[in-house]
């Protein structure tokens, strides 16, 4: 019933827009697969990149801006074997803004015996964008359209916050009245991230202290 939740939580004025996804720019598992350009690997041209199953709406809700070409749409069926790519992957790849789009990119689907080939074409490339904490370099990204239950976000308006939480919790025990209702702000799952982080290198510094002291 994810689908449905979704769809009746849009139907509210302050809920701009949402999306389903198993991932969020922001400490959440990596999820990592071998790609090659073409059709035809071979050893020496395979990357591992990151790589995001998303909706239509993904792009849209979390405000991910596109650098040349488009995202997904609901008007273009094909986009089922549609791939977008972040600017360090087309880097990564050799390809200038200028021909990435409509490039083949290429993975392997199936299992033990049953392996094959999956070829996509690229339609888009957004921009770089930090999906992990900015100490760490910002790397290859793809996106997919598929089935990911993990998350749904939404685009909200500032005005009444509380109100607008009722209602999706409201809608929320009718399609899942069984499963709990938690949610939390974005900007506050960055804070959290940071702030660990912050007491990691306070930590950090009191031992560096302590060395120096006794050194001395």
């Amino acid at each position: 019933k994810a689908d449905s939740y979704k769809n009746e939580a849009l139907q509210h004025s302050n809920i701009l827009s949402g999306t389903m996804s198993s991932f969020l720019p922001v400490n959440t598992a990596d999820n990592n697969n071998a790609w090659f350009p073409g059709s035809n690997s071979t050893k020496s041209e395979t990357y591992v990149f990151h790589e995001y199953r998303v909706d239509h709406d993904y792009m849209e809700t979390l405000g991910i801006e596109m650098k040349t070409g488009r995202s997904f749409s609901k008007d273009f069926p094909s986009d089922s074997l549609a791939v977008v790519i972040n600017e360090a992957a087309m880097h990564r790849l050799g390809w200038s803004e200028e021909e990435a789009v409509g490039k083949t990119l290429s993975t392997f689907d199936g299992f033990q015996d049953s392996i094959y080939t999956v070829s996509y074409k690229v339609i888009g490339v957004v921009k770089d964008f930090n999906f992990s904490s900015l100490k760490e370099k910002i790397e290859p990204l793809i996106f997919e359209l598929g089935k990911s239950r993990g998350f749904v976000s939404f685009k909200i308006s500032s005005e009444d916050i509380p109100a607008t939480i009722n209602y999706l919790e409201d809608k929320w025990n009718e399609f899942a009245p069984s499963q709990p209702f938690a949610y939390s702000f974005l900007d506050d799952r960055f804070n959290e991230m940071y702030e660990n982080e912050q007491k990691l290198g306070k930590i950090f510094g009191v031992f560096a202290f302590l060395a120096i002291f006794i050194a001395c």
